[in-house]
């Protein structure tokens, strides 16, 4: 008797485990069409990839780390990530735990104040060399109050040491370059929207 029932609840286990990975899956791949192919999410960061040799990264949503990882295929020296989905992190993590650089991925609200420098912490930099923050304002800035967008831009931009890439769509450029901070940056690319991947604009620090 206590046999059969030790084997219903390892069966009841599994089956648990089974529906949880199936789900994961599934989210993952749900997420994964609607942030686009990564061929679509990587069109245009051309300029962006060629100055990585040596450069610091900074990912603001970085997803599951795959436009990340193009930047270390591309000689990027240290690379930290920022995404509010734990299971994108961890799918981050074991990327580059096969990459020998240093590098690190948090969780982080960017809604919140103070986001990133509590996320990384010490290990944050003032600058780096470039930022990504690709197809994250547009879900994230209605639900956050006017000082706070502005605060969240600044800090974007102050991070920023060279090179900065924003991806949004169409209708949402106007809300995010009023928050710009004047003179700090100069506009050096700008690729159009295709299909559900927002339109791309290239800044360097002025």
């Amino acid at each position: 008797m206590k046999a059969g029932l030790r084997s219903i609840a390892v069966k009841a286990r599994d089956l648990a485990r089974d529906a949880r990975n199936v789900m994961g899956l599934k989210s993952s791949f749900l997420a994964s069409k609607r942030r686009g192919d990564i061929h679509k999410r990587l069109a245009g960061l051309e300029p962006l990839l060629e100055a990585a040799h040596g450069a610091t990264l900074l990912d603001l949503g970085c997803f599951d780390g795959l436009i990340a990882y193009e930047f270390f295929r591309s000689g990027a020296r240290l690379v930290h990530g920022i995404d509010n989905d734990a299971r994108h992190l961890e799918t981050a993590g074991r990327i580059f735990g096969q990459a020998d650089i240093p590098s690190r991925f948090a969780h982080a609200d960017l809604r919140k104040a103070q986001a990133v420098a509590r996320a990384l912490g010490d290990d944050g930099l003032a600058r780096y060399d470039i930022v990504l923050f690709l197809g994250v304002f547009q879900h994230i800035f209605r639900s956050m109050s006017g000082a706070r967008r502005k605060e969240l831009v600044a800090d974007v931009v102050g991070r920023t040491g060279s090179l900065l890439a924003v991806r949004i769509p169409d209708d949402v450029w106007g809300d995010f370059e009023r928050l710009l901070p004047h003179g700090e940056l100069q506009l050096i690319r700008t690729v159009p929207q295709a299909g559900h991947v927002g339109e791309l604009r290239i800044y360097r620090r002025a």
